[in-house]
């Protein structure tokens, strides 16, 4: 996507309102498929939705996650499904942007700045062993939605990782081209287009800096972007 000004979050939106046609007429194709159409993918790009919450540094729009599932609403309004798969996609931009060091950080966007990739940990049989330099990967990740067009696989260990504490979450990034969407997806009323497929990795090396290892990274409030504060009731409880 060439440089532009950042866009505001009404332009996006107006841009996916504005491709609501387009996902309305390849629903069924979507479904059938049990991913998003090339099209489509090429068309976010175009419009910048991979970009949302990426940090400005490295092209992206830096908006708030608000801001982001607003997009989502919109894209889902024209196919659910295809909301599911960018949100489940796109959105962990924020967690490479916010927990992993500013080299592995580097390399992520410059890989690919239209970022996205699926975030799963439901592979209990993988094996990771240490290698000079990183791991060498193998196994096969379950409902990786997102996975269809995505510039990596965040591949959760559930496993020890030799050089981590005992209960450490170790996630391994693994880049496009490196791993296999598997076809046995399709079969959800709701999101069978989601591209919730699975993921095989089959003995691939993963360099020491592409293995971030954080607790806590879905609940905490990220240094990158915020969570929201949520509201408190001024609701009296009833005695």
């Amino acid at each position: 996507m060439p440089m532009e000004a950042i866009p505001s979050i009404e332009t996006l939106l107006e841009r996916a309102v504005a491709l609501r046609p387009m996902l309305h007429e390849q629903q069924a194709a979507c479904e059938e498929r049990s991913y998003p159409s090339r099209d489509v993918y090429e068309a976010f790009k175009a419009n910048g939705f991979f970009r949302v919450v990426t940090p400005k540094i490295y092209g992206g729009f830096e908006k708030s996650l608000r801001d982001y599932y607003s997009l989502v609403i919109e894209i889902a309004r024209g196919c659910p499904s295809t909301g599911w798969w960018f949100a489940l996609g796109a959105t962990h931009a924020v967690q490479i942007s916010s927990y992993c060091a500013p080299e592995t950080q580097r390399k992520v966007f410059a890989f690919d700045p239209d970022f996205s990739g699926p975030w799963t940990w439901t592979a209990p049989n993988a094996t990771i062993i240490k290698e000079n330099g990183g791991y060498r990967l193998s196994g096969t990740w379950h409902f990786a939605s997102g996975g269809p067009h995505s510039s990596f696989m965040m591949a959760g260990l559930t496993v020890p990782v030799e050089g981590f504490g005992e209960n450490s979450k170790v996630t391994a990034l693994v880049p496009r081209g490196s791993y296999e969407i598997l076809n046995d997806w399709g079969d959800v009323i709701g999101v069978r287009g989601s591209g919730s497929n699975s993921v095989r990795i089959d003995n691939i090396f993963v360099p020491d800096d592409m293995l971030p290892c954080r607790a806590a990274i879905f609940i905490s409030r990220t240094p990158c972007l915020p969570f929201p504060e949520r509201k408190r009731s001024t609701r009296q409880k009833r005695s």
